[in-house]
């Protein structure tokens, strides 16, 4: 899942504190990336406040602790999360079946940036024309 999604969803769930799994869990690298997630939404104006205490421990250096959420998601925030819950077009519309969906290489998506690449939808083209520089 998304990490700025999913630390949205749950802001609105009501959780204004998460606290970093252990090193040696797998949901480690997920909490490190909802962290900047939220800092960045902080910096984009979908949030009113958040603290991120880092770590000083020499093997995680500056990796997040702790986030802690003050007044929740701003109005902007909310249409964000809203805009994101809403399925693609494409997706409304099923493809028939035995007939097969080529794939989107560039995409516009709810993100930062505003669009993502696929770059596995990329290697299949590359591979299907050849693959040959």
């Amino acid at each position: 899942m998304n990490p700025l999604i999913h630390g949205l969803e749950s802001i609105v769930a009501g959780t204004t504190s998460f606290s970093a799994p252990p090193v040696e869990s797998d949901a480690y690298n997920d909490f490190q990336a909802m962290a900047e997630a939220l800092t960045e939404a902080k910096t984009a104006g979908l949030l009113y406040q958040v603290a991120v205490q880092r770590s000083r421990a020499r093997a995680t250096y500056d990796h997040a602790k702790t986030i802690v959420v003050s007044g929740g998601l701003t109005p902007k925030g909310r249409e964000f999360l809203e805009a994101a819950k809403v399925p693609p077009p494409e997706a409304a519309t099923p493809t028939p079946a035995g007939v097969e969906k080529p794939a989107e290489i560039l995409q516009l998506k709810p993100t930062f940036a505003g669009m993502s690449i696929d770059l596995k939808a990329l290697w299949q083209k590359w591979k299907s024309r050849g693959g040959t520089a």
